[in-house]
């Protein structure tokens, strides 16, 4: 049996599409797989910046009331060593609320509720946390504004 030009067109055609169909397959699975690795990576660099912040406030438990009681600083004398680690540690928070709010991107959904819940009720119990980047707004993305925002209106 002899096979017409058409017939050898139309197998090449079916072959085509079943090679583009796996090959989607396949990147359909490795861009899974990025994502991944990408929720995994983002979430080891907020829990080690997460375990420095614990440590922090383990060296320094006089610290905690201001960030998770409501204390403020207007107590404390103005050039007192404590008011100087208050600063530094509420800058320190800042910063790493900002890289939380940078890489609620590469984290599902749930996990992005979980952090914006923690920076919204760090930031209502923290009158330094306030007025740090209510001073600095400048220093820090929309992304962490908009948080904080959305968090002031609940």
């Amino acid at each position: 049996m002899t096979h017409t030009p058409d017939f050898w067109q139309a197998v090449g055609s079916i072959g085509t599409l079943v090679v583009s169909g796996a090959a989607v397959i396949v990147l359909i699975v490795q861009v899974r797989k990025l994502r991944e690795t990408i929720q995994g990576d983002t979430f080891g660099r907020l829990y080690a910046q997460d375990s420095d912040i614990t440590h922090l406030f383990l060296s320094y438990p006089e610290l905690r009331p201001y960030f998770y009681e409501g204390h403020d600083v207007d107590r404390l004398e103005p050039d007192s060593p404590e008011l100087a680690r208050v600063k530094a540690a509420a800058e320190v928070l800042c910063d790493y609320f900002d890289h939380v709010a940078l890489q609620m991107q590469c984290m599902p959904k749930d996990a992005q509720e979980t952090w914006r819940s923690y920076v919204v009720s760090i930031h209502a119990s923290s009158p330094i946390i306030q007025r740090f980047l209510g001073e600095n707004p400048s220093w820090y993305s929309e992304a962490l504004k908009r948080i904080v925002r959305e968090g002031d209106t609940t």
